[in-house]
């Protein structure tokens, strides 16, 4: 299957504890996983016989990445910080060389490092 590694996974823990009032404290990190791949079946035209030759499916490298949390939460509102791929590795996540044969063709890397904040009410 295409962009079907053989192994993957993933290792979750968190933390919860109570801070105040209504309010729980959480902490929590993920570490994924995803194994070599080989990209999805193509086909170039080939200029000796007019017609199609399949392309070599090239093994896409694995990767790791961790991403982690922290936050408040009430039942009703939640506050969160978090930072996503903090090694900020860049892991191939798609890769096509159909229409540019001995070109380089396009990659699309994963998520590179992201920080952010979320505000979450729940009614």
């Amino acid at each position: 299957m295409p962009y079907a590694p053989k192994w993957s996974t993933s290792l979750d823990g968190a933390y919860t504890w109570r801070a105040f009032g209504d309010y729980n404290a959480f902490v929590g990190a993920t570490w994924s996983y995803v194994g070599s791949r080989l990209n999805d079946f193509s086909s170039s035209t080939s200029a000796a016989t007019g017609g199609l030759v399949p392309d070599v499916r090239p093994e896409l490298p694995s990767y790791n990445t961790v991403n982690l949390r922290a936050g408040l939460d009430s039942g009703r509102w939640t506050f969160e910080l978090y930072a996503k791929n903090i090694g900020d590795t860049r892991g191939i996540a798609f890769y096509d060389n159909s229409s540019t044969p001995d070109f380089g063709g396009s990659v699309v890397y994963t998520q590179p490092r992201t920080v952010g904040a979320l505000v979450t009410a729940r009614f």
